[in-house]
């Protein structure tokens, strides 16, 4: 194989290789710290759906936020997986997108919500 084969074969392969999905800036935000490997699933998707932002107290007394709607299965509440400052105010009505998440092995008192878009009403 000639040294140009070779080089053409090469420059076709990197290039013809899928590019990272980059994500804008506010999906960063949203995202938070969150990744769901193995035995999670989606239990909810949401879209444009109103919520209040909510508060729970742990046990250990941390405060976790919460989005609350009729619209999530089970207690209709879901901790976002990163909520913008500017949203966490007890009692705010706001419009979300998002998957609820699940896993077969664990209990939640509420389970977490990847965010794709949160707007106040």
């Amino acid at each position: 194989m000639s040294r140009n084969s070779l080089l053409f074969l090469v420059v076709t392969f990197l290039f013809s290789c899928k590019k990272e999905v980059q994500l804008s800036e506010a999906e960063i935000i949203l995202r938070g710290n969150c990744t769901f490997d193995g035995e999670w699933f989606v239990q909810d998707v949401l879209i444009n759906e109103v919520a209040e932002i909510g508060i729970y107290v742990t046990e250990r007394n941390d405060s976790l936020y919460q989005v609350k709607t009729p619209k999530i299965s089970g207690f209709g509440e879901a901790g976002p997986c990163h909520l913008p400052e500017r949203f966490k105010k007890i009692g705010l009505k706001v419009v979300i997108s998002g998957k609820v998440y699940n896993h077969p092995r664990i209990n939640f008192n509420a389970p977490p919500i990847l965010l794709n878009d949160i707007e106040m009403k």
